[in-house]
């Protein structure tokens, strides 16, 4: 593994870690059956929502690189194929890690965070699951 390549493995790990840990107060995140919830719990902390977003994308950008690095230097046709779909995958899912924050900064004083917000809210925390499914 390259140096970069390791950087990238790290970074993917501290940023999906620090996602989770900034998601502490928001216990509905990320669960479909609490979506509701979810919305709620969104634009009631859009500071921990936002460090959660972006460490999140951060963290899946790097794993992309990661998976991208790694199945260059094994040398293989399956190993590339591997880490492209791998790489995708991340992709797609750092797309989806950015709805919670469009929620928390943008819908969310727009509507003034009450249930005004919900049928859009769970329109974007949908498509973050779904993105986050691939």
């Amino acid at each position: 593994m390259t140096r970069l390549g390791a950087a990238c493995g790290l970074v993917g790990v501290a940023g999906n870690v620090l996602g989770v840990v900034a998601l502490r107060g928001v216990p509905s995140a990320y669960r479909p059956q609490t979506m509701p919830s979810w919305v709620a719990e969104v634009l009631a902390a859009p500071e921990a929502v936002t460090t959660s977003a972006i460490a999140f994308t951060i963290g899946l950008l790097a794993l992309a690189g990661w998976a991208l690095i790694l199945g260059s230097q094994l040398k293989t046709p399956a190993a590339r194929v591997a880490g492209a779909i791998i790489a995708v995958g991340a992709a797609f899912n750092a797309a989806g890690t950015v709805a919670p924050l469009v929620l928390a900064l943008h819908l969310g004083p727009a509507c003034g965070a009450g249930a005004d917000c919900l049928p859009a809210g769970l329109a974007l925390l949908g498509m973050s699951l779904a993105l986050d499914a691939l």
